[in-house]
């Protein structure tokens, strides 16, 4: 565009939105809408499953073993996706929810940590939503050295 078209543009656009009566804003959001509950069990949307399924594929994760301090390294052979359901409480995009599935298994959640901006992550951190709690109880960070 050239310089001289872009004050006429502007103003051509101010009187398109101010033309119906109102300035068209962005509904206003209730505070209770503000933080979703987190999905139980763990899931995520289709982009973030994407997202994940490509993180697996390109590396190795820890898993911790079940009662112990101790954790193996899992060589992802096979990923994939796996439908679960609607979840109404989600906004409009991220209604469907899927498991992540390793190998065969399911992805274990709580337990797993890949290595993400130089630390070892716990896999559900990195896919929580901004407006969601964490849930107690769950170590986000792995200490683990090489």
């Amino acid at each position: 565009m050239h310089e001289r078209q872009k004050p006429v543009f502007y103003v051509l656009l101010i009187f398109l939105m101010l033309s119906g009566g109102q300035l068209y804003t962005q509904d206003s959001i209730k505070f209770d809408d503000i933080i979703i509950p987190g999905s139980a069990p763990f899931s995520l949307d289709a982009e973030s499953a994407v997202y994940c399924i490509n993180m697996l594929k390109n590396n190795r994760y820890l898993e911790r073993v079940e009662g112990s301090v101790e954790y193996k390294i899992i060589e992802v052979e096979e990923v994939w996706s796996w439908f679960l359901s609607w979840d109404e409480r989600y906004p409009e995009g991220h209604r469907r929810r899927y498991d992540i599935i390793v190998n065969g298994d399911s992805l274990d959640w709580d337990k797993s940590f890949i290595e993400y901006g130089g630390e070892m992550l716990n896999l559900r951190l990195l896919f929580l939503y901004r407006n969601q709690y964490p849930p107690e109880g769950i170590d986000y960070r792995n200490d683990f050295q090489r």
